[in-house]
């Protein structure tokens, strides 16, 4: 009698890991499938991807100038406070 409740509980145990991977299976297939036309969407419009991502860039570049001026002038404060 335990044996037959045992192997009831490995069976569900069994059915409910098929389920599971079938589950994520399919998870998987739907994310590719997405993942393919956001793929063939960049590859459609690389030219505005790519004017984009220059954009963005160039944007960047006042801040990181700001940025790179500001750390000189610490720089060469520092290194005159040194002198002193």
């Amino acid at each position: 009698m335990i044996d037959l409740v045992q192997e009831k509980a490995a069976l569900k145990k069994l059915e409910n890991v098929k389920t599971d991977h079938a589950k994520r299976l399919d998870d998987l297939a739907k994310e590719q499938t997405t993942d393919m036309q956001k793929a063939q969407l960049i590859e459609i419009n690389l030219s505005l991807v790519t004017s984009r991502a220059s954009l963005f860039t160039m944007q960047s570049f006042p801040s990181t100038q700001a940025s790179l001026e500001r750390t000189a002038i610490q720089s060469s404060d520092l290194m005159y406070r040194q002198q002193l």
